[in-house]
């Protein structure tokens, strides 16, 4: 009985799956792994410089107690990070999501992103790195949108496979 061979050995089958996704999808992936890695980055600067945002907090109401102070920080320290973290979980299922080819997941994470455009704006926690990543959601959803074609989406799930 003759075996069945597959004509790709395995490395040559995930680079010719790697090869079938459009280059705009892997660019939008990697910017999303870039907003997920800003937003732990995000976390861990929350995390380390709760003395820096007390005494910011402090000097902007002076009439307020040390333990209003300790309370508010406290808030939006666990606050802050959940939010991030919830963020970045999410924006990491969208990611493999888009990757497989699951249409919807576009929209979902251009309304995920939309919605963390609106929390970055109301906040200015962090300026710089607030500015960094609604960068990286502009880039991000341009990508997404651009290779809109049934051809992308068939490799890409074809690739899924």
């Amino acid at each position: 009985m003759q075996q069945l061979r597959n004509p790709l050995s395995s490395s040559e089958h995930i680079e010719a799956g790697h090869s079938a996704i459009p280059p705009q999808i892997i660019w939008a992936v990697r910017c999303l792994i870039a907003f997920v890695v800003l937003n732990l980055i995000l976390i861990g600067l929350l995390l380390t410089h709760g003395g820096e945002i007390a005494t910011t907090i402090q000097q902007s109401n002076p009439s307020w107690s040390q333990e209003q102070v300790a309370a508010f920080v406290s808030s939006i320290v666990i606050g802050g990070s959940i939010v991030h973290l919830i963020f970045a979980a999410l924006v990491v299922w969208l990611a493999f999501m888009i990757r497989s080819g699951r249409r919807w997941a576009r929209i979902v994470v251009t309304l995920v992103l939309l919605l963390n455009l609106a929390i970055g704006i109301s906040v200015f926690v962090s300026p710089i790195a607030g500015t960094t990543q609604q960068i990286v959601n502009v880039i991000s959803s341009l990508l997404r949108a651009y290779p809109n074609n049934p051809a992308a989406r068939k490799a890409i799930r074809a690739q899924a496979k």
